[in-house]
């Protein structure tokens, strides 16, 4: 048997982490496979892209066709997808591995795309006739998946995994860009690309209402070029306490800046599963999330997730501040239970079974 993990992101939006973590796991229960991706630990097979902001559809088809060239002669090909929308380069991958015989098992990440839009043709033949498994993240995005689409009885939730190791190393690697973080003010961190459905705005407005003893930290990849709109909407009394990362993070300022923070602040709009929440549980920091279901999901795991009204910047207001000053939240101790649930061991053995099924 010859497993794959095909993942056109990798480290552009740290699926790099997630790739590696399913990999790893799985080979540890005895299922050896390869990760076609384009970071270190990869066979890199797509090129990096982290400081482009356009993408030419042709270096994916490149990269699936040295996929197929690489796995052509192996007997039974399962090759595990990583789907973020149903487009045409999309299509042309499906299409391909159905010809040559490859079995597919798609990890549908956004059911309904942050940006952009699906093509429902090609969604309904990927989701119908194209993958043999399809998963999801919870069961919000199954029902989401079944209500846009036409699906089989093939779809299984499988939580996103998370990782458990002691906090990393805190070091202050922004001297050299002349960032100040100040240790003795309340952080708050927005982490991650910027897009619409994430809220940034509603985040900024709600900074414009609190005391000066607040700073606000925001890091993650413009692409869509949105500062030069959210921009206008601080106060310029607060600009001197709003510090902007708007670039790629690398893992050791990611780790840096999730522990310099007082409280990871993730005011989504629309989300189906995020990977910064994920990532921020194994740090062990607060968070202040979006009461959306798929964030909901993580209270019955996590003691310091705490949540506000979607979309009410006042709710935000008032939450933050209750945070800080109403009560002592943040339980600086193991704040985990049932955590074996949302282990990668526990994600990898559901795959490992669907494996067999495949």
């Amino acid at each position: 048997m010859s497993i794959s993990i095909i993942d056109i992101v990798g480290n552009k939006s740290g699926m790099d982490d997630y790739s590696s973590n399913l990999s790893n796991t799985l080979n540890s229960l005895g299922y050896e496979n390869k990760i076609f991706s384009n970071f270190n630990g990869s066979i890199q097979v797509f090129k990096n892209f982290l400081d482009i902001k356009y993408i030419n559809p042709l270096y994916y088809i490149v990269g699936y066709f040295m996929i197929f060239l690489k796995t052509r002669n192996l007997k039974e090909n399962i090759q595990i997808y990583h789907i973020f929308n149903f487009g045409y380069k999309e299509y042309i991958y499906y299409k391909t591995a159905n010809f040559l015989g490859v079995k597919i098992i798609s990890i549908c990440h956004d059911p309904k795309p942050l940006r952009g839009t699906n093509k429902l043709f090609i969604a309904n033949y990927i989701l119908r006739n194209a993958s043999n498994q399809i998963v999801v993240h919870n069961d919000y995005s199954s029902e989401v998946l079944t209500k846009l689409y036409t699906c089989r009885n093939n779809i299984h939730v499988i939580p996103h995994g998370v990782s458990f190791n002691s906090r990393e190393k805190n070091i202050d690697i922004f001297y050299n860009e002349g960032i100040n973080i100040p240790s003795s003010k309340k952080i708050l961190l927005f982490f991650g690309q910027l897009k619409e459905a994430k809220g940034l705005d509603l985040l900024l407005k709600a900074f414009n209402y609190l005391d000066d003893s607040f700073y606000l930290v925001i890091a993650g990849k413009d692409d869509l070029n949105l500062w030069s709109k959210y921009s206008k909407i601080v106060d310029e009394s607060h600009s001197p306490r709003l510090i902007k990362l708007l670039r790629f993070i690398k893992d050791d300022e990611r780790s840096f800046l999730i522990n310099r923070s007082n409280l990871v602040v993730l005011p989504y709009k629309e989300i189906f599963q995020s990977g910064v929440l994920t990532t921020v549980i194994r740090f062990g920091k607060p968070i202040l999330a979006s009461n959306l279901r798929p964030n909901l999901f993580y209270r019955d795991y996590y003691q310091n997730i705490f949540f506000f009204e979607s979309s009410d910047t006042n709710d935000l207001v008032k939450s933050i501040n209750r945070f800080f000053y109403e009560s002592s939240n943040y339980q600086d101790k193991e704040v985990r239970k049932n955590i074996e649930d949302l282990s990668w061991l526990s994600s990898a053995k559901k795959f490992a079974n669907l494996i067999s099924l495949t």
